[in-house]
């Protein structure tokens, strides 16, 4: 179960091809994950518009199933920061999110957030990051946006810790000039220790799925979204991978 946002959607041929390389080619793979995706609110990127990761049907879709061996990785919180969402419903969000999953028996991952790298981002880049990546929403000054985000990363380890779930600190070499996204190069090795939630990573590193799949899982459509004001359903699982591997978007 894959609950996130750019990062995910970026690398999500290589983080399947390492979760595959690890747990067999048959995965079900349940994600809520979307470019801009927010925990807790609709968000909009290009005209398109997601529910939000609670509001999304993966829930009502996990209550169906009966519970199998389950791996789940909630990660890519920074969004609602940068939407000014305040710190207590960021957290709110998640932890009502990772209970829902431990509630499931989903061994549970939660990822920490880039603070070395956001530190060292001076103001230049972050204007520049509010400008480019989040244009619409109102201007959150840079040292505000520098508190919030440790706050939110404490709330991210305190909540792990009182669900039984693992808190993962990712590294700070695997960003560069972006402080908000990994780096091409670092994917599989970032992934490999993500999924594992540990800093040595899953045995098996495995491969891509390569850039035919990359471009399909692009394209797979969601459970629900709305295109420039007109809502699209689409039934499930949205892709099926050779091997038996399906994905299924919310």
């Amino acid at each position: 179960m894959l609950l996130g946002a750019s990062n995910v959607v970026r690398g999500l041929h290589v983080l399947l091809g390492v979760a595959r390389a690890a747990w067999g080619r048959d995965l079900e793979v349940l994600a809520a994950i979307g470019l801009g995706r927010s925990y807790g609110t609709r968000s909009m990127v290009l005209g398109r518009v997601l529910p939000s990761v609670l509001e999304s049907g993966l829930w009502d879709e996990l209550e169906r199933r009966p519970r199998v061996p389950t791996r789940a990785i909630v990660t890519d919180v920074g969004n609602d920061i940068l939407y000014t969402a305040p710190v207590a419903d960021i957290a709110r969000w998640v932890a009502d999110c990772v209970a829902r999953l431990r509630g499931h028996g989903a061994a549970v991952v939660v990822t920490g957030l880039p603070i070395a790298r956001a530190e060292r981002l001076g103001p230049a880049g972050y204007a520049a990051l509010k400008t480019l990546i989040f244009p619409r929403y109102r201007w959150l000054p840079r040292k505000e946006a520098l508190s919030r985000a440790r706050a939110v990363n404490e709330a991210l380890r305190s909540l792990a810790a009182e669900a039984g779930a693992q808190f993962f600190e990712p590294r700070d070499e695997w960003y560069g000039l972006d402080p908000i996204h990994l780096r091409l190069g670092t994917w599989r090795t970032a992934w490999s220790c993500i999924l594992a939630g540990r800093a040595e990573g899953l045995e098996g590193r495995g491969r891509s799925l390569g850039p035919l799949t990359a471009a399909r899982l692009a394209a797979a459509p969601p459970a629900l979204q709305w295109l420039f004001g007109r809502e699209r359903r689409r039934a499930q699982p949205a892709l099926t991978i050779p091997g038996g591997m399906t994905v299924s978007m919310y």
